[in-house]
């Protein structure tokens, strides 16, 4: 199925965000310039290449359980508005987790383990105990 980008048990359609976690996926430099030091530190901007926007958690900085995942203006200075740390920087761990570099937590689909149509995508603990979990990422 070319052009899918699958959670172990949902598929979703591509988007231009979704293909800015494609290229996170395959390692692709998503930044250069003033973030390029904060890159190397740990994490990654994930920029849809439309719009020039990143993948952000709401809040400021949006860190707790079921923090909807979100479009918003990358915060390349490693910064929210406010001056907090920035939420938009992501690491891609050997097992398919997206993992927020400031919370720590990962990627989530809803539910237990989210596998509906239309799923919002959120911030949550990341599921590494075992057993079937919809925070998993890879491409087909």
């Amino acid at each position: 199925m070319a052009n899918m980008l699958r959670s172990r048990n949902m598929t979703f359609k591509f988007s231009q965000v979704w293909l800015a976690f494609a290229l996170v996926l395959l390692s692709v430099p998503l930044v250069s310039g003033e973030a390029s030091a904060q890159t190397r530190s740990g994490g990654r901007f994930i920029v849809n290449q439309l719009s020039g926007r990143c993948i952000d958690v709401a809040g400021a900085p949006g860190t707790g359980n079921g923090a909807p995942i979100i479009l918003y203006d990358c915060e390349l200075s490693g910064r929210n508005p406010n001056g907090s740390q920035t939420d938009q920087q992501w690491t891609l761990d050997r097992s398919g987790l997206i993992r927020n570099r400031l919370s720590g937590k990962c990627i989530d689909v809803p539910g237990a383990p989210g596998t509906a149509n239309g799923a919002r995508l959120r911030l949550w603990e990341c599921e590494v105990a075992g057993g079937p979990t919809d925070q998993l990422w890879g491409l087909e």
